[in-house]
């Protein structure tokens, strides 16, 4: 008996594990939002050592013109077991800023929403679902759908 209740209890502590490895945070995702305002597209790397790094690219229409900008993010994560994804974020930085295809990243009328791009957001993130390959996010009433990606 005892050696058929070995490899059971080897197979399903490796599956198991499986899930859980499947199931993890860990890794690159793809998200996306489009609304009537306009899209938002969120790349984003939780690291294995609680690092995060996000790309934000962000584009919607303001007085006839298209805005388009891009911002790069670095934080410290920690998914808590009640769903709630706490980030601190350690680095930001405004990587362009175009107004129909120029830039206006330095320029005085564009100060609001480069303040805006930078602010710290300290809204709270849940994670509502998680799979292998997909994760749902909401924020501030907004959901986000997010892809697990290669690479």
């Amino acid at each position: 008996m005892r050696p058929i209740l070995l490899p059971l209890i080897v197979t399903t502590l490796l599956t198991t594990q499986s899930y859980a490895a499947e199931t993890t945070i860990e890794g690159r995702w793809q998200c996306s939002d489009k609304s009537v305002d306009g899209a938002l597209h969120i790349n984003l790397n939780f690291r294995a050592d609680g690092q995060l790094d996000t790309r934000l690219e962000l584009v919607f229409e303001e007085d006839g013109l298209e805005i388009r900008g891009v911002v790069q993010t670095r934080s410290t994560y920690e998914l808590l077991s009640s769903g709630i994804l706490k980030d601190k974020t350690t680095q930001k930085e405004l990587i362009s800023l175009t107004a129909d295809g120029y830039d206006i990243k330095n320029h005085p009328d564009a100060k609001e929403l480069r303040v805006y791009l930078l602010a710290e957001d300290d809204t709270p993130t849940n994670v509502v679902d998680l799979t292998k390959n997909k994760m749902v996010l909401t924020s501030n009433g907004e959901t986000i759908s997010c892809n697990r990606t290669r690479g």
